[in-house]
Parts: structure tokens; sequence; C-alpha cells
């Protein structure tokens, strides 16, 4: 699932008024359980508050949860970056590309020319 996959809303605690973000599941299942509780992104477990209030503010875990898996790479670009391990990068040749590490041939110099003074005359 893709960080952009997550959909979510935010729902505020009755204890605390704090903001908590459900995903779009967890909020089915507590509606359909009827008791009003909710399971949130950071795993605290809640009653829904009525809406007379304001909220007192987002729940730091869920924030953080959320910031990370936005922020993190997923599987397949780990998978990609793989890099040699300290054992084969000392005892072992690790793939490379053809090119790495190797100096480049020297261009040909046509007849007739000089590096250091350009074209000879006759």
């Amino acid at each position: 699932m893709a960080p952009t996959d997550l959909r979510y809303s935010w729902i505020t605690a009755h204890a605390d008024r704090t903001e908590h973000a459900v995903t779009d599941d967890a909020q089915v299942a507590g509606m359909t359980a009827g008791d009003g509780r909710y399971v949130a992104l950071c795993g605290a477990g809640f009653l829904a508050g009525p809406m007379e209030t304001a909220p007192s503010g987002a729940c730091s875990s869920c924030v953080a949860f959320l910031r990370a898996r936005a922020e993190l790479r997923d599987l397949e670009q780990r998978m990609s970056e793989r890099r040699p391990s300290w054992f084969s990068s000392l005892f072992c040749r690790y793939k490379q590309p053809a090119d790495v590490g190797r100096k480049q041939p020297p261009t040909p110099t046509p007849a007739g020319t000089h590096r250091r003074h350009g074209r000879h005359t006759a």
C-alpha cells in the first residue's frame, strides 16, 4: 500500500477532546459495532466525543505516524538501493557498472597535430 492509499478522518475523543486519525475501515468497524468506539492510527481506543466544542488539538502520535508514512521509502525503493555489506566490500567483488572506476582511454590525436602547440604547418 502506497502512502497515498491510506484514507483516514480525524475524530475527536470524548475524554480529552484530542483529535485522532482513524482509517476509513476502522471508522466503518466502529459505526457497525454501534457503541461509538474507534481505534486510531496510533493504537489508542477511544469513544467519539460530541461535536459541541472545538477539539483541543491533534494527537501527536497520529501526526508522527502519518508524517513517517509519508516520508519513509517503500519496500521496492529500499530493495533497489542495496549496498554491499562490509564483508563483501572487503573480500568479494561487488557488481558495478562497467565504466565505474576505470580510466577512460586517451582520445587519439589526429596525424599532424600536437596537443601542446596545435596543428603543425609545413
